[in-house]
């Protein structure tokens, strides 16, 4: 049976967990950064095209695989004849 010492032990985890103390907080910075720049662009963008939230979501329930998500409307049961299944 092969025994490791504790200080090989303590050695190998701080070796594992030196590079995480750097790149953790760096890989934050980025994810913040991309989700202000995101927001910002996007926000400006469907500014300038006059897109409303409303119009947005009714685009993306009308393309093909979002079909689940749509719930009957208001004027479903006008759609439907009156009857609402």
């Amino acid at each position: 049976m092969l025994v490791m010492r504790r200080r090989t032990f303590v050695v190998l985890v701080s070796s594992m967990v030196a590079p995480l103390v750097s790149v953790l907080p760096v890989a934050a910075g980025l994810l913040i950064w991309g989700y202000s720049f995101t927001k910002s662009q996007l926000t400006s963008q469907l500014l300038v095209q006059k897109i409303t939230c409303t119009t947005l979501v009714m685009l993306i329930l009308s393309l093909p695989g979002f079909w689940h998500l749509r719930r009957p409307g208001p004027d479903a049961a006008l759609a439907s004849g009156g009857h609402q299944s």
